[in-house]
């Protein structure tokens, strides 16, 4: 429990001078914002007069200092604005447990954690004061922030908070909440820095398990939250909000899909069924705003399909080339490939095979970064000491546009000069690098499944 402690009257003369600054010119003296904030943050819970300085002045004060050009203030004046951050974060998050029930009344200073987090803040962006002048801005310093809040368990708060709200009128407004949904995407750390599934013994570490979670719990907050509005409450929605927090929302999702695919695939199941409400729904705005939302879902499931579990080279003039190649690239815990990861297949040909058969050859079928950054495709004899380099025999090449970057192209390949024999393989993919089982229940499966169970086209032809 908590024991009345008021502040001693330095602290009371030092928010009444700050309250004043902003009440009558705008101004804040920098040592002041510091330290008005970290005696807030110790009195918050216990005094009336700390919690009045923070809902009434906390908001001004970050908002003055987020403007700042950090190319144009001292380094004193940069520590101020990141110590003040860190402070506003920290309050937050201490305001967020103790409104964790909704009887304790509304935390009226989300909007203060928001503008922290906004990455288009002066002090994190920089500006552009003329055509030829680019003053650089901190974003790392933003990154801080949130790490700051993370460590302060704020995530866990706020998803608390958030469900513990679903169905009142205190949940965010959209700004502010897309501001917090960018920062959980922000603080969910990347699949590359995990471990790879092969070394599982070293298991994903529980404080990216931690991250995750709490992540999960907020955005099912915000789904239920979209999940149980009303018609009426989404005809008052903007539809580009509704939009961009259902897409904050997504993101959260695309980027925990590798360890989380069970979860990412609730998500497909909450955006359908929200999307099958705004088509049947009886307003005529928000038809057209769900078949929108058709569209996208198409496409996103379509970004989300697993690569071919296998290529089939035909027709090449290098005759030991053609043949079946096997995907060769990471996979998840689960067994699915890894996305955004270099996917690669490879065809062993066996050492009962022939010389001109290709005895003992393993070729690759994979994708280089070339210098200037475009992406090629090869079809080559990997060398067995450094594959991968020039010591490779390349026998035909694919030089992509963006859309083939992801996976081979079945068409267009090229005969490399000193090793490859005209004409040019064609290619064949086979299978879905999915677990067994899971073949027919990839995205693109259960929209279809969803469109004819629903008879989404006959809404689309009419009656």
């Amino acid at each position: 429990g908590s024991v009345a402690m008021s502040p001693p009257t330095v602290t009371l003369h030092l928010w009444t001078e700050v309250a004043n600054g902003i009440d009558k010119s705008q101004t804040v003296v920098w040592k002041n914002a510091v330290d008005s904030l970290q005696e807030a943050s110790q009195y918050l819970l216990t005094s009336p007069e700390a919690r009045r300085f923070v809902e009434g002045h906390m908001r001004p004060v970050i908002s003055i200092l987020l403007e700042q050009q950090p190319s144009k203030i001292g380094q004193m004046e940069k520590n101020c604005v990141e110590e003040s951050l860190r402070l506003a974060v920290t309050i937050v998050a201490e305001d967020l447990r103790a409104k964790a029930d909704p009887t304790a009344g509304e935390c009226t200073v989300l909007d203060v954690l928001a503008a922290v987090f906004n990455r288009k803040k002066i002090f994190y962006k920089g500006s552009k004061p003329s055509w030829n002048v680019n003053l650089i801005g901190l974003p790392e310093v933003r990154q801080g922030t949130i790490h700051k809040f993370r460590s302060m368990k704020g995530f866990s708060a706020l998803a608390t908070y958030l469900a513990a709200r679903v169905k009142s009128n205190q949940f965010p407004q959209p700004d502010v909440l897309h501001q917090l949904l960018t920062a959980t995407v922000d603080v969910i750390p990347s699949q590359n820095s995990i471990p790879d599934a092969s070394n599982a013994s070293s298991g994903a570490p529980a404080k990216v398990r931690t991250i995750e979670d709490e992540a999960l719990r907020l955005a099912q907050a915000v789904m239920d939250y979209m999940g149980g509005a009303s018609e009426e409450a989404l005809k008052r929605q903007a539809h580009d909000s509704l939009n961009t927090i259902r897409y904050d929302v997504q993101r959260i999702f695309e980027k925990l899909a590798p360890t989380r695919r069970r979860e990412a695939y609730a998500f497909y199941e909450f955006w359908r069924d929200l999307t099958l409400k705004l088509i049947t729904s009886q307003s005529l705005p928000l038809k057209l705003f769900g078949w929108e939302q058709v569209g996208e879902i198409i496409e996103s499931s379509g970004e989300m399909r697993p690569p071919p579990k296998s290529f089939i080279v035909g027709n090449a003039g290098c005759t030991f080339v053609n043949g079946r190649y096997i995907y060769a690239g990471p996979l998840t815990e689960d067994g699915f490939a890894r996305p955004q990861s270099e996917i690669s297949y490879v065809r062993k040909i066996p050492d009962s095979a022939t010389e001109k058969e290709g005895r003992g050859k393993t070729l690759t079928l994979f994708r280089c970064t070339m210098r200037s950054h475009q992406k090629w495709w090869f079809l080559s004899e990997a060398d067995e000491e450094q594959p991968g380099t020039d010591k490779d025999i390349d026998y035909y090449s694919h030089k992509s546009k963006a859309h083939e970057e992801s996976e081979p192209p079945l068409f267009g390949w090229t005969t490399c000069r000193n090793s490859g024999v005209d004409p040019p393989p064609n290619l064949r993919a086979s299978g879905l690098m999915v677990p067994p089982g899971e073949e027919y229940n990839t995205l693109e499966h259960q929209l279809a499944k969803w469109a004819i169970e629903n008879k989404v086209i006959e809404l689309v032809l009419g009656d």
